[in-house]
């Protein structure tokens, strides 16, 4: 691999963690089947932070698996947002293990440098 190649890797990969993070912190605002008071708020600046990962990164970069796995993600954790006051624990664990799923994609993704 050229020196060019990893450094815009690494470029990407800076630029992507502060999204990674926020949507790490989502899932950590879900236990036992009910999402804490931050989660509305938390699910905000994941999209402020997505919506400026698309307009900063180039358009190979927006194509990357990490990053349409954490897209994925997010909008997982959106749309249990949208239920959460009015779905069962159950409900609530089953999307956020699946939004889990698709953040560890990302993970293995990045780490893969994806």
């Amino acid at each position: 691999m050229t020196s060019g190649c990893s450094n815009k890797t690494e470029a990407y990969k800076k630029s992507i963690l502060p999204l990674y993070d926020s949507i790490v912190k989502l899932g950590n605002d879900i236990q036992g089947g009910k999402v804490s008071p931050s989660f509305s708020a938390d699910c905000d600046a994941a999209t402020a932070l997505l919506d400026k990962a698309h307009h900063d990164l180039s358009s190979e970069d927006l194509a990357r698996n990490s990053l349409v796995h954490l897209q994925d993600a997010l909008e997982g954790y959106v749309a249990l947002r949208s239920i959460a006051s009015a779905a069962p624990p159950d409900k609530v664990t089953a999307m956020a293990t699946g939004s889990a799923s698709d953040l560890d994609k990302a993970r293995e993704a990045l780490d893969k440098g994806d």
